[in-house]
């Protein structure tokens, strides 16, 4: 990897087809390109580059005085360096930005990592979906988290 400095700078059309195939190598049940076309019109969507390195992206909704962390990914071969953390954190500046009161988010219950990662930045686990995500074998839950943001009712920071 280059040692350029992270950049966060927003999505574009011409980026999909990269950032299908970052979420391809990074899950089994990836976003279509026809899904992240449809979340640039509508939705915050970033990415986390090294010089001309990708290394991630976020989709964000904001509506209502809340957002919803849709998707976010870090190619594997960056995994365990931190860059998940920064991303995430970003994403949750974003969403103040915004003026959001909270982020939700749901998350296979499989994915420890992930879990572990939202558990760090502040994310408490409020729900359960069963039988949400499709699974090698039927369905999988999800986790349902929320983040109470700075300046929300019942922030605890």
């Amino acid at each position: 990897m280059s040692t350029a400095p992270l950049t966060i700078r927003p999505m574009q059309l011409a980026d999909v087809d990269a950032v299908a195939a970052l979420n391809l190598a990074a899950t089994a049940y990836p976003w279509s390109p026809g899904q992240f076309i449809d979340s640039l019109q509508s939705h915050d969507c970033h990415l986390l580059v090294a010089g001309e390195q990708l290394l991630g992206f976020m989709v964000l909704q904001h509506s209502c005085g809340e957002s919803c962390l849709l998707n976010i990914a870090i190619h594997p071969d960056f995994h365990q360096r931190g860059y998940a953390h920064f991303l995430l954190s970003q994403g949750l500046q974003r969403c103040i930005g915004a003026n959001s009161s909270q982020c939700y988010l749901e998350v296979r219950a499989s994915n420890t990592a992930a879990i572990a990662l939202y558990f760090k930045t502040g994310f408490e686990e409020v729900g359960l979906r069963k039988n949400y995500y499709p699974a090698v074998q039927g369905r999988e839950h999800a986790k349902i988290m929320i983040k109470k943001l700075p300046g929300s009712a019942g922030d605890k920071t």
